[in-house]
């Protein structure tokens, strides 16, 4: 899975940045991190998922940064590391968001990744994940 991995980080920009967000995995919403995030896909830290399959589908909605548009797509797992982070492709992103991401890969000024601090407080996923607790084993 690794080389399917690096070729999907040579083919879309990429912007190293933390947000939270919702995933489902057979209906089942898990909180997770986002830290790398491209046009075709993302990159998460899961908090409170169980491990999904390789070439397993899931769900997917976030926020990017400082927006309050709901962002969903239904995701590929392309690529998973020893420590639980999970490759992302996206298989049903609408394009229209795929343009909101693309504005905002454009808009990062290089080097300068949001913190995890200012996720918490421009993320709705992580708003609901508050009102709607889930177990987050860290």
């Amino acid at each position: 899975m690794h080389s399917r991995r690096n070729a999907m980080q040579r083919q879309h920009p990429r912007a190293h940045t933390w947000f939270y967000l919702n995933h489902c995995i057979d209906g089942t919403p898990f909180l997770a991190r986002a830290f790398n995030l491209s046009t075709g896909g993302l990159a998460i830290d899961g908090l409170s998922c169980p491990q999904a399959g390789a070439h397993q589908t899931v769900y997917v909605e976030f926020e990017l940064p400082n927006s309050e548009e709901l962002i969903f797509s239904d995701v590929e797992v392309v690529w998973q590391s020893n420590s639980g982070a999970l490759g992302l492709k996206f298989k049903t992103l609408a394009p229209r968001y795929r343009r909101k991401i693309r504005q905002y890969l454009r808009s990062r000024e290089p080097g300068r990744e949001n913190t995890l601090k200012q996720a918490e407080s421009t993320c709705n996923a992580y708003a609901r994940s508050i009102i709607n607790p889930v177990q987050v084993n860290l």
